[in-house]
């Protein structure tokens, strides 16, 4: 077996580690290396696009199968409103695909460079997620490995457990292979949108709860964090799609090489050198204060792509000095004034999210997955002149302020936790820990985050 010791990262960079990096193309590659793990006492993590912020998607000086190369688009059904992928097939290759053809999937993130197979170990969502839920919902078939080599195929109609319990996974309980995933047609390319201005999370978390929300498609706010006056001021923006008889054509969607207005190698390295939170904190106030389109018009990959069309790639700007992401879930009951507890200990502690999107979600029954009846709001917190105990004092007062109203956290997106601050959030690790026994008898799939957090 042919492997290369490689140094890869998670979609943050915050830390590159050594691992024998093997980009398999075929089923029949991936089950030799299943068979030279097992024989060589390795272990093996499983890696789609790398889109994982923290240490989800490698496994240091051991086996990290990266399904990159595993990418053909196996089938696509337009009468029956189907498209079955490879794993490793990204929602921006189905896209490029089905667009055209005014087909969309719901439960669609911010970053479509995701993996399919990304996707379902960590049950994905989107702006849609208060009305459509979450990605588990668009899949109808799957088709898996185990760790003994054994190829199921899982239909959601006839398994309705089992095919359930590979999402939340993480990767950790089986490779999947392919993936059939419904899509959804829609009147036309374009969406009609709404923005308002919002002036306390109470306003925030009201516009969320509109009844007359469940008339549009997509809901989405953002949260000035640095603003102790008005806490949870920001912009809520709600989108329809619209009924037109003007046909568009959408090009191919590719990565952005521009970040705002220049190359984005030049302006990842120039903020690089010269942010600070006081820039972050006068650009949140300059956009509350100056934005001024209540109302506007845009096509679909505009919308729903929205980190690429103006900040591309912008965890670079901080791979140095690294950062921070907590994307903690908060249960409905009581939101706006626990939203408000969490914006104001990143004031205290001058942690603020530099730019903090919020969404609601819609209630699920799956305790491995996150989400549920309630919100999330997302906090990137540059480390740039934090030392340690300043982080760990954060971290803790975090979770501590989590534990008193049964908060969550993606997991996805975590790179500093330790097995302290698992204890303290509602996550179901007697499930975690029966289902990998179930699915990986061999526990021979592993990650760094699972090591860091759940080896006892």
């Amino acid at each position: 077996m042919k492997f290369n010791d490689t140094y890869i990262s998670g979609w943050s960079n915050l830390k590159k580690v050594k691992t024998k990096l093997i980009l398999p193309s075929s089923i029949d590659e991936i089950l030799k290396i299943i068979y030279y793990a097992k024989n060589n006492n390795y272990k093996i993590a499983i890696r789609g696009n790398g889109c994982s912020f923290g240490d989800q998607s490698y496994l240091e000086n051991e086996i990290t199968i990266d399904l990159s190369n595993f990418n053909k688009i196996l089938e696509y059904n337009k009468e029956k409103k189907y498209i079955l992928v490879q794993a490793g097939a990204s929602l921006l290759e189905i896209y490029n695909k089905i667009i055209n053809d005014n087909f969309i999937l719901e439960s669609t993130p911010g970053g479509l460079q995701v993996s399919v197979g990304g996707a379902v170990a960590n049950n994905i969502h989107g702006k849609d997620c208060f009305k459509n839920g979450y990605f588990e919902d668009n899949v109808i078939y799957i088709k898996y490995i185990d760790s003994e080599g054994n190829i199921y195929e899982i239909k959601k109609e006839n398994n309705t457990n089992e095919f359930e319990n590979i999402f939340g996974s993480m990767g950790l309980f089986c490779i999947i292979l392919e993936v059939r995933i419904k899509l959804k047609k829609v009147k036309s390319l374009e969406l009609e949108t709404k923005t308002k201005k919002v002036y306390s999370i109470k306003e925030m978390v009201e516009s969320f709860n509109d009844k007359n929300l469940y008339g549009y498609n997509y809901a989405i706010g953002w949260i000035d964090c640095f603003d102790r006056n008005n806490i949870g001021r920001g912009l809520f923006r709600k989108a329809k799609f619209v009924d037109t008889k003007n046909k568009f054509y959408i090009k191919k969607m590719k990565k952005n090489k521009k970040f705002l207005f220049l190359h984005k190698g030049i302006m990842i390295t120039l903020l690089s050198f010269i942010y600070n939170r006081m820039i972050f904190k006068v650009v949140n106030s300059l956009i509350f204060n100056f934005y001024y389109k209540k109302n506007d018009k845009l096509l679909f990959n505009k919308f729903i792509w929205m980190d690429n069309n103006y900040i591309p790639d912008y965890p670079l700007i901080f791979s140095k000095k690294g950062f921070l992401t907590l994307q903690p879930f908060i249960p409905l009951k009581n939101a706006a004034s626990n939203i408000k507890s969490i914006l104001k200990l990143c004031h205290d502690h001058k942690f603020e999210g530099i730019f903090c999107p919020i969404k609601k979600y819609k209630k699920q029954n799956n305790s491995l997955c996150f989400g549920g009846d309630g919100f999330s709001i997302v906090l990137d917190i540059p480390l740039k002149n934090k030392d340690t105990k300043e982080i760990k004092s954060f971290l803790n007062n975090f979770f501590n302020l989590l534990d008193t109203f049964n908060g969550n956290v993606y997991l996805t997106k975590d790179f500093y936790m330790n097995k302290s601050h698992l204890d303290l959030i509602s996550f179901d690790k007697k499930k975690l820990y029966k289902l990998k026994s179930q699915f990986d008898n061999l526990n021979l799939f592993s990650s760094n985050q699972y090591e860091r957090l759940f080896q006892k």
